[in-house]
């Protein structure tokens, strides 16, 4: 399948593989694009080690891709009820009646490790106090589950938990019309000045990272962004125009909210939230 982002560089061969052979044969939402955006992330130096954890799996193309870039020595976990649309009150799924089913077999022909490493936790993960011991050392968690603000609050608690000290939350429906109360539910969880913030927003998901690697990631976000604009070949990312600039602003979040949350990281030291962050995972 072709993108405007073909003229980018994949440099992980799974995610090569990914995008030509199985993105188009697993059914669900996420954006070809975010093939890019994942081979970033496994581009870090400092983002290398631990597993995933996926809230909302559906058919498995988003947690696929994600696990991707995992090393088969981590366990990676899916997190979901697996509903059908008639249960889903969401109303976001597909009207299907098997669809655990069928997500055991997509991992199974598509996934890199052949489900090797990979749990299923059949629960609701406003549950995540019953099991969420078990999931240590994550390195990317992926938040799609539940889209109401009790759920987004509750499945960032959970993630922030259990992420590494380097490891990255990826929220879905970010800043999408349909979905408005994912949107309230970030900046509700940022207002509280947690100690993970947001660092890019792309392709309907939004990022963060925890706060002692937050200059670190956008610095990489911002070289990333600035070789993207430079290399796509789209008028509106030409490299002379003024979008060059502006893609820069659009999605490397350096605050949100009006500057409140990220307006001074000094407070997060002033409040003793840094010697709290766990020291788990690559530092």
């Amino acid at each position: 399948m072709k993108t405007s982002w073909d003229n980018l560089e994949i440099k992980n061969t799974n995610l090569k593989n990914y995008k030509d052979t199985v993105y188009g044969n697993v059914k669900g939402w996420c954006a070809l694009e975010s093939v890019f955006i994942c081979d970033f992330l496994d581009s870090i130096e400092f983002n290398k080690e631990g597993g995933l954890c996926e809230i909302g799996v559906e058919l498995g193309r988003s947690y696929i891709l994600y696990n991707s870039i995992i090393d088969e020595k981590y366990a990676s976990y899916a997190v979901d009820l697996f509903y059908s649309a008639s249960q889903d009150y969401n109303y976001s799924g597909y009207n299907l009646e098997n669809k655990i089913d069928i997500f055991t077999e997509n991992v199974k022909k598509y996934d890199v490790h052949r489900g090797k490493q990979t749990n299923i936790i059949l629960a609701d993960s406003l549950e995540y106090e019953k099991y969420y011991r078990e999931i240590k050392n994550i390195r990317i968690f992926h938040i799609d589950g539940g889209h109401e603000v009790s759920h987004i609050l509750n499945d960032l608690e959970f993630a922030n938990k259990v992420i590494n000290a380097s490891g990255v939350i990826i929220v879905d429906d970010y800043m999408n019309s349909d979905f408005p109360s994912v949107t309230q539910g970030i900046f509700l969880y940022l207002q509280k000045y947690p100690t993970v913030v947001p660092f890019l927003s792309a392709f309907n998901k939004l990022y963060l990272c925890r706060l002692p690697f937050y200059e670190r990631y956008l610095e990489k976000t911002k070289s990333f962004l600035q070789y993207m604009s430079e290399t796509i070949k789209n008028p509106y990312l030409h490299p002379n125009d003024s979008y060059y600039t502006a893609s820069i602003n659009r999605y490397a979040m350096y605050s949100i909210n009006e500057g409140r949350i990220l307006k001074d990281t000094d407070f997060y030291k002033r409040n003793n939230y840094v010697q709290s962050l766990p020291t788990n995972g690559p530092s």
